[in-house]
């Protein structure tokens, strides 16, 4: 970015994300956008829901918005800033325990460099999903592996970090129940009992589950759909996570789709979470997909390693 001397830049700060590095970074962060010529007013979160708050209440009133935090920060200010009609730029400091939204566009885990490519790198404008009346930057997830980053204790993620999720995972498996579940498309339409479904803004979708690094990690026009059903035994299921792995989906009970729309209807509300952090109940939802919706600082270099 150039011409920042005047800008005014709204940092909004989760102090809990990940394992709390951000809270003894603050003053570097700052000094660092004043440095660049930015009037940073900085607003630190105390509960869920306050980036949203922050980001739709005061992005009238600023060029920049940056927020430091995990995957769940950057839900709560990209809706924010969805709803507010915000056309400044929005930039990231990924602190949390995933991160995988700084991975899919190749954001640095480091403070300083994440930092430094919101002063000195390029502007993109990405897309984001639109989950009824609330946003996704990158998934909208049910069933097993969904609602993992939300409900595994914050403690827990921050002691032992991404394997607290394989932990809760693994304790699920024996009461696994599959889900009822129509889901209709602009082209086709799908009825199953899944155990796990995840809509994903970005390629490949397998990568949230694996943690593999994405090939292709860039927005398209469409979603990217995988819908999992029940496994009969422990060779139908090895197989699904062999399929899962080798990003090759060839499974019969594997679903696997693109798509910029969706309706999916169910006859009891299951919980979705969204990002990988809010969570949300429905029986009915649509989902569409919003393009160009946020102007996101990324490294002139996008292949760089994060």
């Amino acid at each position: 970015m150039q011409n920042a001397a005047g800008k005014r830049l709204l940092l909004i700060i989760n102090p809990v994300a990940g394992k709390y590095k951000s809270h003894k970074h603050f003053s570097k962060i700052i000094n660092q956008f004043e440095k660049n010529g930015y009037n940073v007013e900085a607003m630190e979160t105390q509960k869920h829901g306050d980036a949203t708050e922050f980001a739709f209440k005061n992005a009238y009133n600023v060029d920049v918005v940056v927020c430091v935090g995990g995957d769940g920060t950057v839900n709560e200010t990209v809706s924010g800033l969805a709803k507010s009609g915000f056309q400044g730029t929005f930039g990231y400091i990924p602190s949390g325990t995933t991160n995988y939204f700084a991975g899919c566009n190749h954001i640095s885990s480091s403070i300083a460099k994440a930092s430094q490519v919101i002063t000195d790198g390029k502007t993109e404008a990405i897309n984001i999903g639109q989950f009824d009346n609330d946003y996704f930057a990158f998934a909208a997830a049910f069933g097993i592996f969904a609602d993992l980053t939300y409900s595994t204790s914050q403690k827990v993620k921050n002691f032992i970090g991404y394997p607290a999720y394989i932990l809760e995972g693994m304790r699920r498996l024996p009461k696994l129940e599959p889900i009822k579940m129509r889901i209709v498309t602009q082209s086709r339409a799908y009825e199953g009992n899944y155990i796990f479904g995840i809509i994903s803004n970005y390629s490949s979708v397998v990568d949230i589950v694996t943690k593999r690094k994405s090939k292709a990690p860039f927005s398209t026009e469409c979603f990217e759909v995988i819908l999992i059903s029940k496994p009969k035994n422990s060779f139908e299921w090895a197989h699904i996570i062999k399929s899962l792995i080798s990003g090759s989906y060839k499974s019969n009970l594997i679903e696997y789709f693109n798509t910029g729309y969706l309706k999916i209807e169910t006859q009891e509300s299951i919980a979705w979470t969204l990002d990988g952090e809010k969570e949300i109940s429905k029986t009915e939802v649509q989902l569409k997909k919003v393009e160009n919706a946020v102007k996101l600082t990324v490294p002139y270099n996008r292949k760089e390693k994060p």
